[in-house]
């Protein structure tokens, strides 16, 4: 069940960005582990989840979460 969401939320946020390919990129994601997660063969880690649900979240606020400076929830503006 976990799985399935993650990876609604890997898609959403792939859409939002135009790709799959500009999502891993913006994660920073090696591209074997992301298609596993895109597929539902592995769990995302729970920091890169929340990056992606930080990043839905923002979207949904109207945020534009790619003029952050760090995509890193440590590093604070």
């Amino acid at each position: 069940m976990a799985k399935a969401f993650q990876r609604r939320a890997l898609r959403s946020a792939a859409r939002i960005l135009g790709g799959e390919s500009r999502l891993r990129e913006m994660l920073d994601a090696p591209p074997g582990a992301f298609m596993r997660w895109l597929e539902g063969a592995e769990a995302m880690p729970e920091l890169v989840f929340l990056m992606v649900v930080d990043f839905l979240a923002d979207m949904e606020a109207g945020t534009n979460l790619l003029n952050r400076p760090s995509l890193d929830p440590t590093v604070r503006p």
